[in-house]
């Protein structure tokens, strides 16, 4: 199920609950593909295939929409939109045996790292054959950060 990780659930309910503070913002965001639900740790991140998290960094401030776009609503919920491409490895196979995509995960690093949320892809998921370069593009907001 899409959402937050374990850890990022924990660091809001201290901050909430027990008035610690909250973590320093990330510098750096990363984002892996999941063959399956990623859960609350980022389990099933897919490899091999020349493979490798994209790197798509928060903007400056709270004031540039330069990587991701202003806060936004729906009416119901609020959600952010990636502003510039997110831009993955060209394949060098099959990724994910060749089948649907469907899950994306945010991290603190290019490998391990911190595990912060997960999100479908929304359709049929993304399908990225040897020789393909999967990009977000960022004129459509193609992921879209929503927490409801």
């Amino acid at each position: 199920m899409p959402g937050l990780s374990n850890s990022l659930e924990a660091a809001v309910l201290d901050w909430m609950f027990k008035q610690t503070a909250f973590p320093t913002a990330p510098t750096q965001l990363h984002y892996s593909l999941h063959s399956a639900d990623p859960g609350d740790t980022g389990a099933n991140e897919i490899s091999g295939g020349g493979y490798a998290r994209a790197q798509l960094n928060p903007d400056p401030n709270n004031t540039t929409n330069t990587n991701y776009s202003a806060k936004q609503t729906d009416g119901t919920s609020q959600y952010i939109t990636n502003a510039a491409d997110i831009t993955f490895p060209q394949a060098t196979a099959n990724w994910n045996g060749g089948n649907a995509i469907q899950w994306v995960g945010v991290w603190s690093a290019s490998s391990g790292g911190t595990f912060y949320a997960s999100f479908q892809f929304q359709g049929s998921g993304v399908v990225v054959l040897n020789g393909n370069t999967l990009r977000l593009l960022g004129a459509t907001g193609q992921l879209r950060f929503q927490i409801d």
